[in-house]
């Protein structure tokens, strides 16, 4: 009896670390960077990388609804350039108030996941297919709305949204938090995530079983692209800058990394909400260790692309474990 609770004890031991290595790997990699990188272990420097990572925990939960459910979306950084512009448009030109620029902001990303979630739940299109495609659109509406205009020196009521500090952090890294917590509920504690796990590990046998698949994967796509436009008002503040070119491929791809990192599977079925936040803070540790050491960004690209392949590999190599 006692023989069969340790090997239960430690299995559970085992499972636990398994679930959270991202995070052993996040501690691994400060405490590596503290010893070898001048100033990386600063108190200025971790408040900087703090700030910094607010944005990329937010597109990565963005980016895990989209993953969880066996699907991608490659169109995200392109709603960032879209919905940045429009921040400009509404608050420069038409002289919107910062809350109503700020709904319609929300709305116009939730109305583009909407888009892309339509095409792949109703026309049955691949989602690699829809977003790449509707990025190339995205791309040339926000080209339109600009008419080759940026917008600098925003208002400032409007940049109070996410210029506040509370103590020393600022409001951003809240939000971030807030996002988290919500969605850590959704995935982990309610019916909702359990089916877009299940529709994840096996889209057919939830259908069987009874489960809207289509309007499940349909709705990932919305909350996407709400939680994309969240990223793209709070870069626009911190950039003072409204520019159709925002974003961009890498903002999906940093979000697809840290993704993959916090061990969210491309195949779908698994998530952990508080690992991908660790997932987002290690690309962040990454890219301040290239800034320190001044060394090329082209670097930090090469870096991020054997990160995410070695993380893909780890991936395969646990789903054929299984």
């Amino acid at each position: 009896m006692n023989a069969n609770a340790k090997e239960k004890t430690a299995r559970s031991a085992g499972s636990l670390l398994r679930s959270y290595t991202p995070i052993l790997y996040l501690v691994i990699f400060v405490t590596v960077a503290g010893l070898f990188v001048p100033n990386f272990a600063s108190k200025a420097n971790f408040l900087n990388i703090l700030k910094q990572s607010a944005v990329p925990i937010i597109a990565c939960v963005s980016m895990t609804f989209i993953l969880i459910t066996g699907n991608i979306d490659l169109s995200t950084g392109y709603i960032v350039g879209l919905v940045s512009i429009c921040c400009g448009v509404m608050v420069k030109t038409l002289e919107f108030s910062p809350a109503l620029t700020i709904i319609l902001c929300l709305l116009i990303g939730a109305a583009v996941g909407a888009c892309n979630g339509l095409l792949v739940t109703l026309a049955e299109i691949p989602s690699f297919i829809v977003t790449l495609g509707s990025s190339l659109i995205l791309t040339g509406l926000a080209q339109f709305v600009s008419q080759n205009t940026s917008y600098h020196s925003l208002p400032d009521n409007f940049r109070a949204f996410a210029k506040a500090q509370i103590g020393d952090f600022p409001v951003t890294i809240f939000y971030a938090l807030i996002v988290v917590a919500i969605a850590w509920f959704v995935m982990h504690r309610s019916t909702y995530g359990r089916c877009l796990r299940s529709l994840g590990l096996n889209a057919q046998a939830s259908r069987l079983a009874g489960i809207r698949g289509q309007a499940a994967i349909f709705s990932t796509f919305v909350i996407s692209g709400f939680l994309t436009a969240l990223c793209s008002i709070l870069l626009t503040i911190r950039v003072n800058c409204a520019q159709p070119d925002m974003g961009g491929g890498n903002f999906s791809f940093e979000a697809i990394t840290a993704a993959v990192i916090g061990g969210t599977s491309l195949m779908g079925g698994e998530v952990n909400i508080v690992c991908c936040v660790a997932g987002a803070i290690i690309i962040k540790c990454i890219e301040s260790c290239i800034n320190i050491l001044n060394l090329n960004y082209y670097m930090y690209q090469a870096i991020l692309g054997v990160v995410i392949l070695a993380a893909l590999v780890a991936d395969g190599l646990k789903n054929r474990m299984k």
